[in-house]
């Protein structure tokens, strides 16, 4: 069983590294990247990699017998076979990936730190599996306090990462300058080769000159809520998103607020602090917006709001009132899975298993580490977590926890004490 579960792991690393995600051409010689920031996600990448990594650690130390119990010798050496084993699979997929394959993928050093940091991580937690599990008071009561800590900063920072910098925010839209941008193209998303009739920005509009490429615009400063909207009378025929309209601030070419095109999808896509500091930041999409255009040539007009807690976007046929459709995302402190990968979006049929998941992760061990604990610690553990769940919200500026949220959060930290319980009771009968 542990060899099934050794081969199980390196199966998925080499499915996730060694498949092919376009780019360069098969064969295709990649320069190695000597750096530990290699790309505009780095940290997103980076903590990917460690988890990706983690249950190979953990298995092979299981596997070789060393993940039983957590004494000095044994753990020394379960650190120095994870780590030897997880710097050579790493170094297997980098060279792999420098010989061009898959195609698109370029190897770096930040990937072979970060891959042997995950399986390293995950021996210590096989050898430490027993404690963890089946804990004494006062170890259950260690774990109950640092996992508390470790939730709610995870709540407080995705709070803070999809926020904005206050530093850049201006007072009311109706305060900010929309100035010409030194820009004649949306960086990063080419040129639109659609026809576009005006767009409005803070009550400002703007109507396009005779032929195409996008509205790009830059503003000073940057508005807390900023409502847009763009009216085309022909689409881009590319099938990748294309910018119809971009937004940045004077001093950034990152976009504020980005109303793009693909095929019959409108998108709304915006940089906070996640996307400045290496995570993946929540885009909505609303399919089918664009959808008459498709069929005639009257105009259909977008809105997109965006602010610190919501995002949203609304689609009018040519002459009507009320949207024809409209898709809304609430920016709570709950979506840090989605920061972390862009497999599974927001609006993804998985999406609500993923967050069930994601939130059980951090409340579940709390449930189950409480059954074992002193009162003291569960009550300062819960007050930590709650608290950190009620005020990030503030602190941050984005969206309060929804209540299906806090019933996940709840139902998790419920079902880890009764899972307890039902342990301890079966122990002693």
């Amino acid at each position: 069983m542990r060899h099934i579960g050794l081969l199980g792991s390196v199966a998925i690393i080499v499915f996730a590294t060694l498949f092919s995600i376009g780019g360069a051409a098969p064969g295709e010689t990649q320069a190695v990247r000597f750096c530990i920031v290699c790309s505009e996600h780095w940290l997103a990448d980076a903590i990917s990699n460690v988890l990706l990594f983690l249950p190979f650690g953990a298995s092979l130390s299981a596997s070789l017998g060393t993940g039983r119990v957590w004494q000095g010798a044994t753990a020394i050496r379960a650190i120095k076979q994870a780590g030897a084993a997880g710097l050579l699979l790493s170094l297997l997929v980098e060279s792999a990936q420098w010989m061009g394959w898959p195609p698109g993928r370029s190897p770096a050093v930040a990937d072979l730190l970060t891959n042997t940091t995950g399986a390293v991580a995950g021996a210590l937690l096989a050898a430490s599996w027993p404690q963890v599990v089946q804990p004494v008071r006062s170890i259950a009561t260690w774990c109950v306090l640092a996992w508390s800590i470790g939730a709610a900063s995870v709540l407080a920072l995705t709070a803070c990462a999809l926020g904005e910098s206050t530093a850049t925010l201006g007072d009311a839209p109706s305060a900010t300058q929309v100035r010409a941008s030194r820009y004649s193209y949306a960086p990063a998303f080419g040129w639109y080769d659609g026809t576009i009739e005006s767009v409005q920005v803070a009550a400002q509009v703007f109507s396009r000159p005779t032929g195409t490429g996008p509205v790009v615009r830059a503003l000073d400063p940057v508005p807390w809520s900023l409502s847009t909207s763009a009216t085309l009378t022909r689409l881009d025929p590319a099938a990748n998103i294309r910018a119809v309209l971009y937004l940045h601030a004077v001093r950034d070419s990152l976009p504020v607020l980005l109303i793009g095109q693909q095929r019959d999808t409108a998108w709304l896509i915006v940089t906070r602090r996640a996307g400045r500091h290496g995570l993946y930041m929540p885009r909505l999409a609303l399919a089918g917006a664009w959808g008459d255009l498709q069929r005639d040539a009257r105009p259909v007009t977008v809105h997109a709001f965006a602010s610190g807690e919501r995002l949203r976007l609304e689609a009018f046929p040519s002459g009507a009132a009320t949207p024809a459709a409209h898709a809304e995302l609430r920016l709570t402190p709950a979506l840090g899975w989605a920061l972390l990968q862009p497999a599974v979006t927001v609006q993804s049929p998985w999406a609500l298993l993923v967050l069930c998941g994601w939130l059980g992760l951090l409340a579940g061990p709390l449930g189950w580490w409480s059954a074992h604990a002193s009162r003291t610690a569960v009550t300062l553990g819960a007050v930590l977590v709650v608290g950190s769940a009620v005020l990030s919200p503030v602190l941050g500026a984005v969206h309060p926890l929804r209540v299906s949220e806090w019933v996940m959060l709840a139902g998790a930290y419920v079902t880890g004490a009764l899972l307890a319980l039902h342990r301890l009771r079966t122990k002693r009968a």
